[in-house]
């Protein structure tokens, strides 16, 4: 019988994450429920996922009228990043 192995960066079907890694819709779970994110859990986004929620706070502050509801769980596009 083959065996299962989840990737660091698994998901479900519906896109919620099932591993334990912290990432970009958890870290908008947090904004949305509680209105702030931990900087100890900032620290264990990715350089991917931090650029994503960057963007989204950005884009949120212009056009959400700052209602929390108006953060998207999934990142808008991709964004070119370079790591130097």
């Amino acid at each position: 019988m083959g065996r299962m192995i989840l990737k660091t960066n698994a998901l479900f079907s519906n896109g919620f994450n099932i591993t334990n890694q912290y990432d970009y819709s958890m870290a908008i779970q947090d904004l949305q429920n509680d209105g702030f994110i931990s900087l100890d859990n900032i620290q264990k986004l990715s350089c991917t996922d931090l650029q994503y929620l960057c963007e989204e706070i950005k884009f949120w502050c212009i056009y959400g009228n700052q209602d929390a509801r108006n953060l998207n769980l999934r990142p808008r596009a991709a964004i070119p990043f370079t790591v130097f």
